[in-house]
C-alpha cells in the first residue's frame, strides 16, 4: 500500500511502481490526483483524504507551490504571506476503511505517508495488519 502524493523526481514510491509494485495512493488535491491517476494507472488511485474518523473537511491548497493543508491556521499564514489560497471539502476516510475495502488479507509491504500527524493515528486505530515494513517522512 502506498500513500503518496505525486512526485516522480527523488520519489521513492515511482520507484518502486517502475520496479512492478503496486499500491494505494491517497491524493486529496484535484491537479495532483489528475497527474497521479495518468502516472499511476495500475495503482488504486483515491481523491480523497486520510483521517481518524470518515466524513468530510476543509482543505486548502497554496497556489503555485503544490503545498496544500487541512490546518486552518497553516492556509492562513501562507495567505498572510500574500499567497493565494483556495479551499474545498474533501471526502475522509480512516486507514482502516482502506485496509478493509482494498487490502484485506494481503500483505502490506511499504506504507509512506508524508503526513506526521498519521504516525499517531496509525498506532491508534489498532488494525491488524500484516505489516512488513513502514515509513514515515
Amino acid at each position: 500500500m502506498l500513500v503518496h502524493t505525486i512526485r516522480k523526481i527523488a520519489s521513492v514510491t515511482h520507484a518502486f511502481y517502475e520496479n512492478g509494485w503496486r499500491g494505494i495512493n491517497i491524493e486529496p488535491m484535484e491537479y495532483q490526483f489528475s497527474l497521479l491517476k495518468s502516472a499511476r494507472p495500475d495503482d488504486i488511485n483515491l481523491n480523497c483524504a486520510l483521517g481518524d474518523s470518515e466524513g468530510e473537511l476543509e482543505f486548502w491548497s497554496i497556489e503555485g507551490t503544490g503545498l496544500s493543508t487541512a490546518v486552518r491556521e497553516a492556509a492562513e499564514k501562507r495567505r498572510a504571506e500574500g499567497r493565494r489560497i483556495s479551499s474545498r471539502k474533501v471526502p475522509v476516510k480512516t486507514l482502516k476503511r482502506l485496509c478493509l475495502e482494498f487490502v484485506k488479507e494481503k500483505t502490506i509491504h511499504f506504507l509512506k505517508s508524508m503526513l506526521k500527524v498519521l504516525k499517531k493515528k496509525f498506532c491508534a486505530e489498532r488494525i491488524s495488519l500484516n505489516f512488513v515494513h513502514g515509513s514515515f517522512s
